[in-house]
């Protein structure tokens, strides 16, 4: 290739790597990039510890942990029955109060390594969970940590030795591991169950190998579920045991099921497939007045949305790779605005979704928000007419806001906020900014709602009692197995709540007022989330007379009559205690009356709706596959005509009316009672309740008969046994005892282990840096493959690391060593690292020992999870013994420097690695390092250098991977970049016929990597600048229609590369101060320099193959270099690590 080709491609290379933003660090080698944590607070840990679990709480959830203590047990003792397996000792559970919370904690921080061969994690028995403001979701997380801790001992072991050789020999795929633990959980929603429908009628999850990591662990879940149903409860611990025993999962489903992996498969396929193309969609609904919202989403997830009060525009938050946003579309305009942005972008999974929480103020038509800001909840408001945000301010007492809405004027909030472990509804004043609690106790109180024209507040709980108590947590409390309505009387303040439903198969969330007196709210009764609706009404109930005596010693006597009709209310004297009557109360009770109706029966589940009582529609949001709809509809004209009202005797067997006593509605003594007595009515006791509920459905669920008393003709008397109690088993709670937890200790430092390494390896310990010595044998860096050993531990919450490490050449030439010591617990961290290099090298005419030790701290401060600022404050010790061998070389004098310095860096990082080797995302580094003599500290050299790399996804897990690499050093001294071959290279080679500048003062050398075609040194210098390209293929995973069994087939990839680049000296490759520009002759008495002008870029190309060998991540590369147009004889190179 003619040279003044490759400048038209050099010239746009150095411009990009002059221009690019991208900059990042290289060190020659294996880069290290990797996330942040970022801790906002201090937390102070406590703990409870029983025979089976030790629980691990900070300030504020004490009652989470008594709650852990009281049903973590029975959690264990289920999981332990699906998988057939006794805990072998006692387990580990952190609780966290918020996610903000547990997103800041360490547990989850991993470094990432590029060699995984030999490296043998070690699991602890510990779980980790976090409270979203929902106890059954709580419950199912803490199911999910406590059967992962079980699952890891059943297949990989308990001690270290079983562990180490289990590590390298079984193989788990994540949709096996995961999909099993989503299942003992039952960690699935209706959202996750309509995915799973759509995925197997679209015949979508047919190509298994072409899912994304989330869809194949929701595949997992359902195929664990079948396995559990059609062969039984002992099936799954039996397959997992065999897999332990076998090392292989194909022979745990032979064994137990008597069929090959793949036949089971297919067979659960087509079941579901049959049971989903089975269903009755013409009992459906059709849903109407919607319209497809194509360009709202993007590829993201819309998590809430509401129409206006004027019902013009749409408010919807949104959540995409990370970031969450909130927008504001004009239904007129079409036209949308951005309201608020939050996050960084990320493609990890577990990003919190929850956050902007939002609703429209009524009477201005502006939007107010809740936003988290370093852990904690704020409001702002957004006007859409000016587009400006206004009076931003912070909700110091709470810890997370989870909904709230306005009242009709727009001067309160209802807040729904989780606050020290539980989850309470609030009041908040707009005006004076003043906060009023209104529960205070274990239950779940969710999604407020102002009606009854504001005098009262309706939500969703799980409580068991009608009583507002502050409480904390006791053991012999129970919560409701769902969500039920409940009504507060915010006018009265009253400490009683009115049960406004009752059902224990499913739940009813987000109520909203149509009017005064009918309201409507979503249920999941059919596993499918549709909009129910609910009259109250108010009816007859009895005639009660109350008679009083004179004497005190005789108790009041209370007669009910069952006709309404005053006329039967009559008293015999021989009922009477005594003749002397001091007074007799009479009066009619009537009794609030709740009739529900099924006003929709869509297929689709309703993700959001909101109703928008100024133009009387219903807004209502759907997800139809990857596209969203939504639906504006008219109110129904009246309810009650449009559905025809049951009666108790006309609702079918398994849909009964059913009352529940203890409470009563406001209205219960409305202006209609009436009272029939010359003095006036003294109340002696307690007004009991007749609050009944009436479904109106054709579909039929089982509703509890309570029904208590039976119509009796005349009058009739009711003894104090006959009168049912509200709530009798659960009168406990109301007089709370004390709690039976005993006290807790506080946390003290203690250190396990975390990891074990014994892997073979090629690369640099620390630093990239190597001595270079003009007068050694020319020979590869790294020729000779080592044999590292490392150990690490960590404290509980793994904010103390200390790890330390060996390794041996494998010809016995030297020794390296590392320790490091990493402080995590705050926001800066805090790493000290100590490392010792001893080694022997022959030289032209005799042998030396270099001897290296440094000294490092680094600092890193996280501005958020991916972007991190870094430093390095370090001094290294380098010393050259010349070997003795004879007298000359026995008075050589020792060369030593001493060298300390700075180094600083900005690394980010929003990569996700979705598969081994397979990255989405990008991540680069930028750094700089400055090198100072000890002797005087005056500068010695510096280093500048980036380090790009971006992952693009062409289709599911088919990568095209590129990468841009400079490095440069300056001053006095220099290092010397050997460009060629590849990072870990087993069998290293180096081309000796390009000479190395004697006139530079070169004190380290270091690699340029990856330049595959050549061997190293193929160019040289103080600079230089790589790009490479790889399109990654995981083959035999993409077109395979059924889950991969092996690991070697399951991480095989085909590559296909281009790798091009350069090193030189000088300004710029094409400079004649260019060394490869230059020959030196020497022919005594002459010295003769020649100057040339060779083609200073070089290039590749190839394919090559990865895969998982015996735990290693193997690359084998087949290269062919191009120099000055013309193609080289291949080179194949055999390398370990992931990645460039």
């Amino acid at each position: 290739m003619p040279a003044f080709h490759l400048k038209f491609i050099w010239v746009p290379l150095l411009l990009t790597f002059i221009i690019s933003p991208f900059f990042s660090t290289s060190q020659g080698i294996q880069t290290d990039f990797g996330k942040s944590k970022v801790q906002f607070g201090k937390f102070d840990w406590y703990f409870y510890k029983t025979s089976s679990f030790e629980v691990y709480y900070n300030s504020g959830g004490k009652s989470l942990a008594q709650y852990v203590l009281t049903n973590a047990k029975k959690q264990l003792n289920e999981v332990e029955k699906i998988l057939d397996y006794k805990a072998s000792s006692r387990i580990t559970i952190i609780i966290y109060n918020t996610y903000a919370d547990f997103r800041q904690s360490n547990l989850t921080l991993s470094d990432e390594k590029y060699n995984i061969g030999g490296l043998t994690p070690v699991v602890d028995n510990l779980a980790f969970v976090y409270f979203d403001g929902d106890h059954r979701s709580f419950d199912k997380r803490l199911k999910q940590s406590i059967a992962e801790v079980l699952l890891n001992e059943l297949l990989y072991g308990t001690s270290i030795q079983e562990r180490l050789q289990n590590n390298a020999l079984i193989s788990i795929p994540e949709w096996f591991y995961k999909g099993l633990l989503s299942f003992i959980s039952g960690n699935i929603s209706p959202e996750d169950k309509e995915k799973f429908e759509n995925g197997i009628e679209t015949e979508k999850y047919k190509r298994f190998g072409r899912l994304k990591p989330e869809e194949k662990i929701l595949i997992g879940h359902y195929f664990w579920e079948y396995i559990y149903t059609a062969y039984g409860k002992n099936a799954i611990g039996n397959i997992l045991y065999l897999t332990h025993i076998n090392k292989n999962i194909e022979s745990g489903f032979d064994f137990v099921v008597g069929k090959p992996f793949n036949f089971i498969y297919n067979e659960w396929y087509k079941f579901y497939r049959y049971q989903v193309l089975s269903r009755e969609t013409s009992k459906y609904d059709e849903l109407k007045y919607s319209m497809a919202l194509k360009k709202f989403a993007r590829n993201g997830e819309i998590i809430q949305a509401k129409l206006s009060p004027d019902g013009e525009k749409i408010a919807y938050s949104i959540s995409k790779n990370g970031k969450n946003a909130l927008f504001i579309y004009d239904l007129n305009r079409q036209k949308k605005t951005k309201v608020f942005e939050k996050g960084v972008k990320s493609f990890e999974a577990d990003n919190d979704k929850s956050y902007p929480v939002f609703d429209w103020m009524p009477i201005k038509n502006t939007l107010t928000y809740s936003f988290l800001k370093k852990g904690k909840p704020w409001l702002a408001n957004f006007d859409p007419e000016t587009r400006k945000t206004t009076d931003v301010r912070k909700l110091e007492t709470l810890d997370r806001i989870l909904s709230f809405s306005f009242n009709q004027r727009g001067t309160s909030l209802v807040i729904s906020a989780i606050k020290d472990g539980n989850s309470d509804i609030f009041i908040y004043e707009v005006r004076s900014y003043r906060l009023f609690q209104i529960t205070n106790d274990i239950f779940d109180d969710l999604f407020p709602e102002f009606i009854n024209q504001d005098k009262g507040i309706i939500f969703s709980s799980n409580r068991n009692s009608i009583f507002i108590e502050r409480s904390v947590f006791d053991p012999e409390s129970n919560f409701s197995p769902s969500l039920d309505l409940y009504y507060y009387r915010a006018d009265q303040k009253s400490r009683q709540l009115i049960k406004a439903s009752y059902n224990d198969i499913a739940d009813e969330t987000m109520p909203q007022a149509y009017d005064s007196n009918q309201i409507c709210y979503l249920t999941n009764e059919n596993g499918i989330i549709n909009r129910n609706a609910a009259y109250i009404d108010s009816i007859f109930n009895r005639i009660q007379v109350i008679v009083s005596y004179q004497d005190t010693v005789f108790k009041p006597d209370t007669f009910n009559y069952w006709q309404n009709d005053r006329a039967v209310v009559s008293i015999d004297p021989s009922w009477l205690k005594d003749s002397l009557i001091e007074k007799i109360d009479t009066q009619i009770i009537y009794h609030d009356t709740s009739y529900h109706y099924r006003t929709t029966n869509y297929l689709r589940n309703i993700r959001q709706y909101n109703i928008v009582p100024r133009t009387e529609s219903v807004f209502e949001l759907f997800r139809d596959n990857n596209s969203y709809q939504v639906s504006i509809a008219p109110f129904p004209e009246k309810i009650r005509q449009d559905h025809k009202r049951q009666s108790a005797e006309n609702i079918p067997e398994l849909y009964k009316t059913f009352k529940k006593t203890g409470n009563e509605f406001e209205g219960i003594e409305n202006e209609e009672t009436k009272e029939i007595s010359v003095i006036p009515p003294v109340q002696t006791e307690k007004q009991k309740d007749s609050f009944s509920y009436y479904f109106i459905n054709d579909f039929e669920i089982k509703i509890a008969d309570t029904t208590d008393q039976a119509e009796v003709p005349g009058s009739i008397i009711l003894k104090p046994a006959d009168i049912v109690e509200p709530f009798p088993e659960t009168d406990s709670l109301l007089r709370l005892r004390p709690t039976r937890f005993g006290s807790s200790s506080s946390y003290f430092l203690s250190f396990s282990l975390d990891y074990l390494v014994s892997q073979f390896d090629n690369s640099f310990l620390n630093s990239p840096y190597l001595v270079y010595n003009k007068d050694e044998t020319p020979q590869p860096i790294n020729r000779i493959t080592s044999a590292f050993f490392m150990l690490g531990v960590n404290d509980l919450f793994k904010d103390y690391r200390i790890a330390g490490g060996v390794r041996l050449k494998g010809n016995l030439s030297g020794t390296e060593y590392i320790m490091a010591f990493e402080n995590l617990k705050s926001r800066l961290d805090k790493k000290f690292i100590f490392y010792r290099k001893s080694e022997t090298s022959d030289g032209l005419y005799v042998r030396y020992r270099q001897k290296t030790n440094e000294g490092r701290m680094q600092l890193r401060y996280p501005f958020n999870e991916n972007a991190s600022l870094r430093s390095d404050i370090f001094i290294r010790h380098d010393r050259k013994v010349t070997l003795s061998s004879e007298h000359n070389s026995l008075t050589t004098p020792d060369i030593i420097n001493v060298f300390p310095g700075v180094k600083l860096e900005f690394v980010f990082d929003n990569s996700r690695q979705i598969a081994e080797n397979i990255r989405v995302g990008t991540r680069y580094k930028i750094y700089f390092e400055n090198f100072r003599n000890f002797s005087g500290f005056k500068n010695e050299f510096s280093v500048f250098g980036f380090d790009f790399r971006h992952y693009l996804r062409i289709h599911k897990e088919l990568i095209w991977a590129n990468r841009a690499v400079f490095a440069t050093s300056f001053g006095g001294s220099k290092v010397v970049y050997l460009l060629g071959g590849i990072d870990n290279w087993l069998l290293p080679k180096y081309n000796s016929d390009i000479m190395i500048d004697p006139d530079i003062n070169y004190v380290y050398k270091s690699l340029g990597v990856q330049m595959r075609g050549f061997t190293q040194n193929i160019r040289n210098g103080n600079s230089y600048a790589l790009i490479n390209s790889e399109i990654r293929f995981p083959v035999f995973k993409y077109f395979s229609s059924l889950p991969m069994k092996s690991r070697f087939f399951e991480t095989f990839q085909l590559v296909a590369f281009t790798d091009i680049g350069t090193a030189w000296t000088g300004p710029s490759p094409y400079s004649e101060a260019n060394t490869l520009n230059k020959q030196i002759i020497y022919n005594n008495p002459l010295k003769i320099t020649v100057i040339t002008v060779g083609e200073p870029v070089v290039g590749g190309f190839g394919f090559g193959i990865r895969t998982t060998l015996f735990g290693y991540y193997v690359k084998v590369d087949h290269a062919w270099g191009m120099e000055g147009g013309k193609i080289f004889q291949h080179i194949t190179y055999l390398s370990l690590g992931v990645d460039f």
